[in-house]
């Protein structure tokens, strides 16, 4: 196994290991794109049938209880990482990228729960995160996917789970960010479709959101 210091402090040299061998998987997984089913892109990447990945998920959500700083600044560097490979090959840039959104989300919400013994460290990478979520949330056309339409709703809807875990801790933080996104959308004038169904999607992101929205009256 290499880049581990066996010298390493036990917790160190455990949290690296788990991290290397799952970048590992990851890696594979996103590169492998041949088996997709674009129908049910779910069944693609069943963590809960792969017992050794599921294992190092686990491994991973428990050492978060003393380290999740650490550990989501080192996700989101290889998340960073991998979209700026993924852009440079240019070879099935857009399944790959949907493979990654997917893995990604599957890892933070087995360490996200972990937030709650760091109410504050983390701040900066919850920011990063509900930016990203409501980004990736956002209204896309059909057409913009094609037949890979399924599989983009699938990767939103991992998104709104990660927004889900987060809404436990950073409830504030993703309320102002859903009001800045849906005030955004209100002052056009007039509302046209687009508008309309850009609000429906945000509204639907909200769904694992622990607090009730009120009704909105649009301009």
């Amino acid at each position: 196994m290499t880049g581990i210091d066996f010298n390493a402090p036990p917790g160190h040299f455990a949290l690296k290991s788990v991290l290397q061998e799952l970048f590992t998987v990851f890696d594979r997984r996103i590169h492998n794109l041949k088996d997709i089913d674009e129908k049910n892109f779910g069944k693609t990447f069943p963590v809960g049938e792969d017992s050794y990945l599921e294992n190092l998920l686990r491994t991973l959500s428990s050492l978060c209880e003393h380290c999740l700083p650490s550990v989501l600044a080192t996700l989101i560097h290889w998340y960073k990482k991998q979209l700026k490979l993924i852009e440079e090959s240019g070879e099935g840039m857009d399944d790959k990228r949907l493979v990654l959104n997917y893995i990604f989300c599957t890892a933070l919400n087995e360490v996200l729960p972990q937030l709650h013994f760091f109410p504050t460290v983390c701040d900066d990478s919850v920011s990063y995160l509900v930016t990203l979520a409501f980004k990736e949330v956002a209204y896309t056309d059909h057409s913009s996917y094609g037949s890979k339409y399924n599989s983009y709703l699938m990767v939103t809807e991992r998104f709104t789970e990660v927004l889900g875990v987060l809404s436990h801790t950073h409830g504030a933080v993703i309320q102002r960010a859903f009001m800045n996104a849906l005030n955004e959308l209100r002052k056009e004038n007039p509302i046209t479709p687009y508008t309309m169904n850009c609000i429906i999607a945000l509204l639907m992101a909200m769904k694992f959101y622990r607090i009730k929205v009120g009704i909105f009256y649009y301009k």
